[in-house]
């Protein structure tokens, strides 16, 4: 089974919804999911089994990860590499509103 296309990811955010592991309330609730799904999920697990296929970054965290470790990856930290990104993400030029709304995506999987 694939996870990939825009019907896959409403469904594993309708699964997350129902599961308690939905991003809390205050996150652009369409844009951060969108810009994952069209910049993030080549390398990383974005939700819930919504992952790449073949990863090009096998070793990258996924998004779950990321959110229930805010020790290891603060919100200063995923601000800078999303506006510096590191030497195996492709670069991205994400304005500031783009940036917020990933980081508040992201931090609304700890739950």
């Amino acid at each position: 089974m694939k996870f990939n296309g825009p019907t896959t990811l409403a469904v594993a955010f309708t699964v997350a919804a129902l599961s308690g592991l939905a991003p809390r309330a205050g996150y652009a609730e369409e844009e951060g999911p969108t810009l994952a799904h069209r910049y993030c999920v080549k390398c990383h697990e974005i939700a819930p089994g919504v992952k790449p296929e073949t990863p090009l970054n096998p070793a990258a965290p996924s998004f779950v990860t990321i959110a229930k470790d805010p020790q290891k990856f603060p919100e200063s930290k995923i601000a800078a590499v999303l506006t510096n990104p590191h030497a195996k993400m492709e670069p991205f030029a994400f304005t500031a509103d783009e940036r917020q709304s990933l980081i508040a995506y992201i931090k609304g999987l700890a739950k």
